[in-house]
């Protein structure tokens, strides 16, 4: 009972998160999230998308298996999309620019990702699951 909480939590955490980077990759493009997770082919579209894979593979780290999934895409489309956008980041100077504009956006004000706030909130998490497993010990033993 314990852990479906727990994972519950953390899938509720990943959903926040995602649900950010698009809110900024929409802001910087001017598109309406719900055309960025539409399945439009134009190219506005598909950047935006783009953009909002790779940002939270590399911000959050996520799995490419759960940005498909917030996203209602295969994992296979996540990786190629990431493939496609060291391309673009060679060769479109202003996908670059819409790139980093998000990117800065998403990161905090010392200069640092999100990373510090992700090891506050693993060690939280990791707390979590010892004060879990304590319980489900203690509950074997009665």
């Amino acid at each position: 009972m314990e852990k479906d909480k727990l994972k519950l939590l953390v899938r509720n955490h990943k959903i926040k998160n995602m649900q950010n980077v698009l809110t900024a990759v929409s802001y910087v493009n001017s598109i309406d999230e719900e055309l960025i997770l539409d399945k439009s082919r134009l190219r506005p579209y598909v950047d935006a998308r783009r953009l909002c894979y790779v940002l939270t593979r590399e911000i959050y780290g996520y799995a490419y298996q759960s940005i498909a999934r917030f996203f209602n895409k295969n994992h296979a489309t996540i990786i190629h999309q990431i493939e496609v956008h060291a391309t673009l980041m060679e060769y479109d100077k202003s996908y670059a620019d819409k790139y980093l504009e998000i990117k800065n956006s998403l990161i905090d004000d010392s200069g640092f990702s999100s990373n510090s706030v992700l090891m506050k909130e693993k060690s939280y998490y990791l707390n979590k699951i010892e004060e879990i497993n304590s319980k489900l010990l203690d509950d074997d033993k009665n």
